[in-house]
């Protein structure tokens, strides 16, 4: 039937269903019952063709059927017919271009997005708001005037999507039955929104799957002609509107999956009190948020931002837990590498049609209490700052923040104020230019923010104070640093030393030697792709595999194209090269060998899955892991030797020695790990040892030992273990208090084990007791460097230190004057240290001396395995003050590493605009 030609096309609240577009159904019933409205039962089938549009007849009797198929699904009677307009997509931008915001809302808005690294000075948050709701949204539910609009999914007739007005209609039913909290801040919004949208979403979800089912070829789901126009929508806001429509629907899934309906109606009397409690159901009603307050000590020259319209009362704000993810996990969805502070495959979760596409939960921002955000202006003028108070559960979840506050400071080029506590700015190139102020205290952290260093101490009393004397590093405890070279982007991995230079590899895809000596840049090629693991530079030539399918191999003294392969998928790992042959293995489940000298392709084998890690290679075979398996495969001709399948998972790369691999599975479904050794030649099984837990890796195997880290099932503590190489018995297991980042065994009988809360444990090889734990002031960067007994350990506060290797005092610190992570890298008389964006090299403290990284020789004598478990734990207290003053912070000067009020916005299809931004992300990058 022809649709009306009008630009928009409406129902009001009390019609009878015309049968004219009534095709079967059955008698109405005596009363009104679930499962039919308005003379429509669920099942009914209507005479109505949408290609040419919809009119107002049609329409009707849509909505009157939608709403008895929302009964059916969801089990509650509608006791009003909310009206319903169509409108196309223009309409709705044009809408959201008439309202208005005032400059008080404004400047919250982006200082909100500004506090989270989301928005920058230069960009625009309400305009961003504006593409959200005016391009990003397919329908929406108004309290205020209690209607439904639907936009045409066609920009040339007017046309529903039947799933979608089915969860405009429910939301309709929301605001009727139900008392639905009145939100303000972006935190209520998502907590409110997480069981309201969550719940909607969900109804959608069950209503399309009878749409396949009962209701086969009944239900109307027009394709979008045309592409939403999300240009100017920022990615970040677009991820965190998007979280109660992801956590949300997996949280009230998993409530009426485990307990029906009515538990899930509970919701609505008992409501969530924060979004840590839609990210982690078990939080719900257990863990309450704690309320902040903001003394304000500003000067005449600063005031809180006020909200005229209420009688002057200050205008405050909170994030939660979701917009704290969202701003941690920005920097690896800006840049094409997996991940920066949190990791891209902790956010994208879900597969294209799945249900939940996006996490939100992470152990930087899990341990979220509270939060408060208080906006500053000026007097006079309109520069603009901020306090922002977190509280958190507990002293290491403000470490771990404060960690990864500091990184992303560190991402955004920050560097510290010499001669001021705790005090950075980021440069004006960066368009979050401005001067950061950040104290830990106890369980809290507390960010100040202004335009100048100067200005911190106006917004904030006491903020930005002068550097205790007391934790400066004196110049007789630094080492003498012979050059600094400049990196051209960021690194992807270690550097390569090799003839008397340096070879590093960074992310945009540049590929540099710097000489050993003098620091300066003997050649650089720019390839344009991305590259995430150090190059291999093998009898004076670099081989270099990039995330863009290529490998590429360069003249190592001059930098020119040897030769280049285009392949298929991504490359991970570093190539291996054995014997005039480069192994490769890709993320397209192949690993291929290719002539040295020329390129040329030798062979190509198929692997289970995808190959993450670099390949290790045996006297005979090429091993390689993917998903449930570890592959033996013959050097010269790529025939598979041998394949070790484990009931689970192969998390990491295999480890050899000696002709024999060593290896870790871990099983989802009993929670708990395997650890395999076989013979390297044959692949015969020589012994196999059962841990409960997750074994993340295998960390060291030298000529006597196995070293493995494993985390607890339910208790989350990490264990540090021991194994006989021969036969596979435990030694003993030293239980930590933090994760452990990396792990290296000295000469001497010493296993080191560097974690993310700072601490170098040094354990004793044979007993498994402590020789000496040492703070090294920020998360251990994952390489250590043992050479004539001194150790070199990195960290992501932006310190290099150099320890005795038997007693761990301090021998040097090297501090730099960025926040990002240093890593140490050795040579026999050369010490450097390795930034993401700079070289350094030093006068070793050893002066001289063979080194070791993740050293595999070990001296003592072996000795008979110990059957009893021996369990250390080290003592460590935390003496912080709980409370704001006088702030006994911790003191780190190294430079790190209208309203939302109403419910029911339907967004874009996820395929879509998703997907759309997704993309731009990928795309963009960061310089």
């Amino acid at each position: 039937m022809a649709a009306d030609t009008d630009s928009e096309i409406s129902t009001d609240s009390n019609y009878t269903v015309a049968a004219s577009v009534v095709e079967s159904d059955i008698p109405d019933p005596p009363a009104d019952t679930l499962g039919w409205e308005n003379g429509v039962w669920a099942n009914a089938t209507l005479s109505i063709d949408q290609s040419n549009g919809i009119n107002q007849t049609e329409l009707k009797a849509v909505v009157a059927r939608t709403m008895a198929r929302v009964e059916t699904v969801r089990g509650i009677e509608f006791d009003r017919t909310p009206p319903v307009r169509v409108i196309y997509q223009q309409q709705q931008r044009n809408e959201t271009d008439e309202q208005n915001y005032s400059e008080t809302y404004r400047t919250q808005l982006n200082t909100q997005y500004e506090s989270l690294f989301l928005i920058n000075q230069s960009q625009n948050a309400v305009e961003s708001r504006r593409v959200l709701f005016g391009s990003g949204v397919s329908a929406y539910y108004s309290p205020e005037s209690r209607d439904v609009t639907m936009i045409s999914p066609n920009a040339s007739v007017l046309q529903i999507q039947e799933g979608v007005l089915s969860q405009e209609l429910f939301h309709a039913q929301q605001d009727n039955q139900f008392t639905l909290p009145w939100v303000e801040t972006i935190e209520e919004r998502n907590t409110r929104n997480g069981y309201v949208e969550g719940d909607a979403n969900y109804v959608q979800n069950l209503y399309e799957q009878r749409c396949t089912d009962e209701w086969d070829e009944t239900c109307y789901r027009p394709e979008r002609s045309a592409s939403p126009q999300l240009s100017g929508l920022n990615d970040g806001m677009h991820r965190l509107f998007r979280q109660p429509y992801e956590s949300g629907y997996a949280f009230v899934r998993e409530r009426h999956q485990q307990q029906g309906w009515k538990a899930v109606n509970t919701l609505y009397e008992n409501p969530p009190a924060s979004t840590e409690q839609i990210i982690h159901p078990a939080a719900y009603r257990e863990d309450e948020p704690t309320s902040l307050t903001i003394t304000d000590t500003s000067s005449e020259a600063w005031k809180p931002l006020k909200n005229r319209r209420k009688g002057g009362e200050r205008v405050t704000s909170s994030v939660g837990e979701a917009g704290l993810y969202v701003s941690m996990v920005s920097p690896a969805m800006e840049m094409s590498e997996p991940g920066y502070i949190i990791p891209r495959e902790n956010h994208l979760i879900g597969g294209f049609r799945d249900a939940v596409q996006l996490g939100y939960n992470h152990s930087v921002t899990a341990g979220w209490d509270g939060d408060r955000l208080l906006p500053y202006v000026t007097s006079e003028g309109d520069k603009t700052g901020y306090i922002y108070k977190t509280r958190w559960d507990s002293h290491s979840d403000a470490k771990a923040f404060h960690r990864a506050y500091r990184k992303l400071l560190a991402y955004h080029d920050a560097n510290a104020i010499d001669g001021r506590a705790n005090t950075y700015r980021i440069p004006q190139q960066d368009g979050f230019t401005d001067a950061f102020y950040v104290e830990r205290n106890g369980s809290q952290v507390r960010v100040v923010n202004a335009p100048t260093v100067d200005a911190l101490q106006a917004v904030a009393r006491g903020a930005a104070p002068s550097a205790n004397e007391s934790q400066t590093v004196e110049p007789w405890q630094q080492p003498e640093q012979k050059w600094q070279t400049a990196v051209p982007g960021r690194t992807s991995d270690f550097s390569a030393a090799a003839d008397g230079m340096l070879h590093l590899a960074t992310l945009n895809g540049t590929i540099r030697a710097v000489n050993e000596t003098t620091g300066t840049a003997v050649w650089t090629h720019q390839l344009n792709e991305g590259i995430i693991a150090t190059p291999a530079v093998v009898n004076g030539t670099a081989y270099v595999g990039t995330t863009q399918s290529t490998v590429i191999a360069l003249d190592g003294q001059t930098g020119a194209v040897q030769w280049q392969k285009n392949m298929s998928g991504s490359f991970i790992g570093t190539p291996r090269v054995e014997n005039n042959t480069v192994y490769v293995g890709s993320t397209r489940s192949r690993v291929a060998a290719l002539n040295a000298t020329t390129g040329e392709k030798q062979w190509i084998q198929s692997t289970d899955g995808p190959v993450t890690a670099s390949l290790k290679v045996t006297n005979s075979h090429v091993l390689a892991n993917s998903r449930d398996s570890v592959s033996a495969f013959n050097q010269s001709t790529g025939k598979t030797a041998w394949n070790m399948t484990v009931n689970g998972s192969v998390l990491t790369a295999p480890m050899v020695e000696d002709e024999m691999v060593y290896a870790a599975s871990f099983n989802g479904q009993n929670r708990s790990s395997q650890i395999h050794a076989v013979d390297a030649v044959g692949g015969e099984r020589r012994w196999r040892q059962k841990v409960n837990g997750t074994v993340s890796s295998l960390t060291e195997v030298t000529a006597t030992r196995v070293y493995a880290v494993k985390r607890g099932v339910t208790s989350g503590a990490t264990t540090l273990l021991s194994f006989n190489r021969q036969h596979g018995s435990q030694h003993w297991q030293v239980t930590l208090n933090e994760s452990v980042s990396t792990v290296s065994v000295s000469p001497t009988g010493t296993v080191y084990a560097g974690t993310s809360g700072g601490q170098l444990h040094a354990i004793d090889v044979d007993s498994g007791e402590y020789r000496f734990t040492n703070d090294i002031g920020g998360s251990v960067t994952r390489q250590l460097v043992v050479s004539n007994n001194t150790l070199y350990v990195g960290s992501d506060a932006g310190l290099l230190m150099a320890l005795n290797g038997s007693t761990g005092d301090r021998q040097w610190t090297f501090v730099t004057n960025g926040l990002l992570p240093i890593t140490p890298i050795a040579t026999d008389e050369q010490v450097y240290a390795q930034t993401g964006k700079s070289i350094y090299s030093l006068e070793s403290a050893d002066k001289g001396g063979d080194s070791e990284v993740n050293n595999r020789d070990e001296t003592p004598s072996e000795t008979t395995p110990n059957s009893a478990e021996q369990t250390q734990t080290p003592s460590s207290t935390d003496t912080d003050s709980e409370t704001d003053s006088p702030a006994s912070t911790d003191v780190d000067n190294s430079t790190p590493s209208t309203d939302d009020n109403g419910p029911g916005l339907g967004l874009v299809t996820v395929a879509v605009a998703l997907l759309a931004v997704t993309l731009v992300s990928v795309l963009k990058g960061r310089h």
